[in-house]
């Protein structure tokens, strides 16, 4: 196993690296969403850098659905022909 593979991230560490607030990293736990994570006490959490590929990856859009709803107007919006 690559060392890189076992990269234990601290709460601020694996916020920089998805890019978010800290803040939210506790949000999700308390809401119980987002990547998995090792609790080691009430105040001390670490994540694996894979979860958190695992987890962006799971966020993934595919653009083909996207535009089949972007074809649909807004609720409440209404189309006029110019």
């Amino acid at each position: 196993m690559i060392a890189d593979e076992l990269s234990f991230f601290n709460e601020q560490q694996a916020a920089d690296f998805l890019t978010i607030a800290p803040r939210t990293l506790a949000h999700w736990r308390f809401v119980k969403r987002g990547p998995k994570y090792i609790k080691i006490s009430h105040r001390c959490v670490r994540y694996q850098k894979e979860d958190l590929v695992e987890f962006m990856h799971s966020l993934e859009v595919n653009p083909s659905s996207v535009q089949e709803i972007a074809e649909e107007p807004p609720c409440g919006v209404e189309l006029t022909s110019l």
